[in-house]
């Protein structure tokens, strides 16, 4: 039974500390390794952080990540950062996760901290990140990138959060691997755990002495969580209580078939007492035959079910076939296209399971890999119906007045004001999968049509939100988005060191409502049209200013922004515009919101008289909202 992780919670593991000092005069910038693919054994299985290209996303740590000390658990520093991540990056030759990291020197806590570091007092950096996603390995299997065998768990998708000096790492060899006096995720927090004492006999190696016993003690206890977790998982048990209560393999597998007989009863077989485990075999042809078509159609499938590779040569009318004799039916070989595929349409149908199954697969893969670009930089909202909602802004409080001798407080009343209205709409299509394409074996009517309409789906979204920036429509506030009354339209020009200037000038300076607050935002990202792109690209990679006739100019705008290339910006036969928008965490500008937060297309299908065939329909609920100007700024090109 292939094991369950959690994924999302954020956890902790330490690393011995490698450091060396790369400033311009020897101080206070480190260059630091932060996580490698040391297993960290977590209930007795070894959890692996894979450091490929495609697994580590660093976007996070370099965006708001920060330095800490002991993960903010401190009772006196806190979550306070000590320093700043100046930047990091992975490390591919030695599979590892490197960063360069500086002390807050007017932080006497910081500076502390840094002269412990440079006397070697502090040995231990530990990393807090949360998982995306997971490969669980069983004995014999080895994982997809070929470097990891055996019973394991590897992190094929995980994003850092921060960095943290550690004065008392675990031990990566038992344990959680986690930090001494970290709370766990567990909800174990400030709860105190006693083993039960046990005897272990180490042989004590003449040459390497005690060291040989450790290892001998901690390979032993690794050899009892595993044969603990592979027995209760055979039974869907949870291991934890029986490997922290220090419980032998015997013990365990005592315990369990007393809890199995006191479930399901003695089963008396020739006078024998057993008890039968069996796995439901329906589920494992509906899994394989599913994955097996997927494969099929050119649709890659990460963790295939265990016989998947068995269908991929076999046609629908021979899924049909197996599907109706594993129902009870004879001879369904025998039937006609006509009568099979009639059969083949009941409710309870494994077949019609099976193809529903395909096409759910087939549609929400190509949902995700829709090559479009407006998740990068717009918000994401939630809505509980249709109805229109107001949303509001509320302003900056007011400046505080000195108060004289006997002197009497003053209310300041706050303002607020509706920045916009957001509504959700539904969108959808009907399409079916007929008798013909049963009869032909016609497996794109499965897995390219329903594809197609994912990403039309997403592609709608796409260029929902594009036009209504290229469209500058006119606010709550009567003056359009982009204007001279907003304070975000520029002068035009073609993308330089004074156009990017100029939208940086004004983003900083945009004000809130009562205009008694400076919002100082810096445009994050640039959006571009396809024929900007080459010269963004210039602008943004070039370390001397291409503007500048002196080549020793330093372009200061170099890698300081992301650049989003989206051919939904352009426009035939006029002049091109790019965009500057800031990060959606520091202003609203566009809302991108979802019936109850579901951002999936939502399929349903039916076997009806009328149809001959299935019929699907792909619908979602979806509504575009401009919410606010401030973090937006558009320069046109000459």
């Amino acid at each position: 039974m292939p094991r369950v992780k959690n994924v999302g919670e954020v956890v902790n593991r330490t690393l011995p500390i490698a450091v060396k000092s790369i400033g311009e005069v020897g101080e206070n910038r480190y260059e630091i390794s932060f996580s490698s693919e040391e297993p960290y054994t977590r209930f007795g299985v070894d959890e692996i952080l894979s450091h490929d290209e495609e697994s580590v996303d660093l976007t996070r740590l370099l965006e708001v990540g920060t330095f800490l000390y002991t993960h903010g658990k401190d009772p006196q520093i806190g979550r306070m950062p000590i320093g700043i991540i100046e930047k990091a990056w992975l490390d591919t030759e030695t599979h590892c996760c490197r960063a360069v990291v500086a002390f807050d020197l007017e932080d006497e806590n910081a500076v502390k901290l840094k002269s412990k570091l440079d006397k070697g007092i502090i040995k231990g950096v530990s990393v807090g990140y949360s998982v995306q996603a997971w490969e669980c390995l069983n004995k014999g299997e080895t994982s997809q990138n070929g470097r990891f065998q055996n019973l394991c768990d590897v992190a094929t998708k995980w994003t850092p959060h921060e960095i943290s000096l550690e004065p008392t790492p675990a031990d990566p060899t038992v344990g959680f691997g986690k930090s001494i006096g970290l709370a766990e995720t567990n909800n174990n927090q400030n709860k105190e755990k006693s083993m039960p004492e046990k005897t272990t006999v180490a042989t004590i190696d003449p040459v390497v002495g005690e060291k040989s016993a450790t290892e001998n003690l901690a390979t032993t206890e690794r050899s009892r969580c595993s044969e603990i977790n592979s027995l209760c998982r055979g039974f869907e048990i949870d291991p934890t209580k029986f490997i922290e209560s220090g419980d032998s393999v015997d013990s365990v597998r005592s315990a369990i078939l007393t809890q199995l007989q006191s479930q399901r009863g003695a089963v008396t077989v020739n006078n024998l007492s057993s008890v039968a485990v069996t796995a439901d075999e329906g589920d494992k042809f509906r899994c394989a035959a599913v994955d097996g078509l997927l494969m099929r159609g050119g649709i890659k499938v990460d963790t295939p079910a265990l016989g998947a590779t068995d269908f991929r040569g076999i046609s629908l009318r021979d899924i049909a076939v197996d599907s109706l004799s594993r129902s009870g039916i004879s001879n369904p070989h025998r039937m006609g296209n006509e009568e099979l595929f009639k059969r083949s349409l009941t409710p309870d149908s494994q077949f019609l399971a099976i193809a529903n199954g395909v096409t759910q697969r087939a549609m929400a893969t190509a949902y995700t890999a829709a090559p479009t670009t407006y998740q990068l930089w717009t918000g994401v909202g939630s809505s509980k119906d249709f109805k229109p909602t107001k949303i509001m802004q509320i302003s900056e409080a007011g400046n505080l007045s000195e108060i004289k001798q006997n002197g009497e407080f003053t209310v300041d009343e706050m303002q607020d004001a509706q920045l916009a209205t957001r509504q959700l709409l539904t969108f959808g299509k009907a399409f079916g999968f007929t008798r013909q394409a049963f009869i032909n074996d016609d497996l794109e009517m499965l897995t390219k049509i329903p594809a197609a309409y994912a990403r039309a789906a997403q592609r709608g979204i796409n260029k929902a939100v594009y036009d209504l920036l290229k469209s500058n429509p006119t606010m709550l506030d009567g003056a359009q988005l982009f204007s001279a009354n907003h304070k975000n339209l520029g002068v035009a020009g073609k993308p330089s060191t004074a156009t990017y200037g100029e939208a940086l000038r004004s983003m900083r300076k945009q004000t809130n409502l009562r205009g008694l607050e400076r919002l100082n935002i810096a445009p994050k990202f640039v959006l571009s049209p396809a024929e900007l792109e080459v010269e963004n690209r210039r602008l943004l990679a070039s370390v001397s200013d291409p503007s500048a006739s002196n080549s020793g100019v330093s372009n200061i705008f170099q890698n300081s922004m992301q650049l989003i290339v989206d051919a939904e910006l352009d426009l035939e036969g006029a002049t091109q515009n790019n965009f500057f928008v800031s990060s959606p965490y520091d202003c609203d500008t566009i809302e991108v919101s979802f019936l109850n937060g579901i951002n999936m297309p939502t399929l349903e299908s039916k076997v009806s008289f009328d149809y001959l065939g299935i019929q699907h329909r792909i619908f979602i609920d979806y509504g575009i909202t401009l919410v606010d100007y401030r973090g937006l700024f558009k320069s046109p090109t000459a």
